[in-house]
C-alpha cells in the first residue's frame, strides 16, 4: 500500500501493524524457528480444505506465525522457559462423528508455568481458512479456570465449509 494515512498513524505503526499481521494473517510457519513447521504445513494442506499460506511483508520484511521451539514462560520453580518437543494432532468431530476441525497441539517438554502473552503464541487459537477466528481468549471459557488456555500451544483449524462457530 502506497501513501497510507491514518489518524494518529495507527496504521502506520510498524510494530503493532507486524505483530497484528504475525497473529491474524495465514503465513507459513518458520521453519527455522520451529522445528516441526514444514510438517505442519503438509499436513494441514492435506487435511484442511481451505488451508493456505501467503507470503507477506511489511517494509520488504518477510512477515511468519511467530511460534518458536522455546517457550517463555511465567517464572515457577527457577524456570522462565520451555521448550515443545513435539506436537499432537487431534481430530474433533461433531456429534455425528463428522470431523469439522483438525488440531495440532504442541507437546511441552517440563508443562511448568503459563505461556507469556507477550510471546504471541500462548494458547489454543481458531483459525479458519488459516485465519484467526477471535483472538487468543476466545476458548477461555471452555477450560475450568480460563487461564489454563495460557498453558496451551496450538492451532484448531476448522476443515468444512459448512461449520459455523455458535
Amino acid at each position: 500500500m502506497l501513501d497510507v494515512k491514518s489518524v494518529k498513524d495507527v496504521l502506520l505503526d510498524f510494530p503493532s501493524a507486524r505483530s497484528y499481521i504475525e497473529k491474524v494473517a495465514p503465513l507459513p510457519f518458520d521453519h527455522s524457528q520451529l522445528h516441526f513447521g514444514k510438517e505442519l504445513d503438509a499436513w494441514l494442506r492435506k487435511e484442511v480444505y481451505n488451508y493456505q499460506t501467503y507470503r507477506i511483508f511489511l517494509n520488504d520484511f518477510p512477515l511468519t506465525k511467530k511460534y518458536t521451539r522455546t517457550l517463555p514462560v511465567t517464572k515457577m520453580k527457577g524456570m522462565d522457559k520451555d521448550e515443545l518437543t513435539g506436537y499432537e494432532k487431534i481430530d474433533i468431530q461433531d456429534r455425528q462423528g463428522k470431523v469439522i476441525a483438525r488440531c495440532w497441539l504442541g507437546i511441552r517438554k517440563n508443562n511448568i508455568g503459563q505461556v507469556l502473552n507477550s510471546s504471541h503464541f500462548d494458547s489454543l487459537r481458531v483459525r479458519a481458512g488459516n485465519i484467526l477466528v477471535g483472538d487468543e481468549n476466545l476458548l477461555d471459557s471452555c477450560f475450568r479456570q480460563s487461564r489454563f488456555n495460557g498453558y496451551l500451544v496450538g492451532e484448531i483449524h476448522i476443515t468444512t465449509p459448512e461449520y459455523r462457530l455458535p
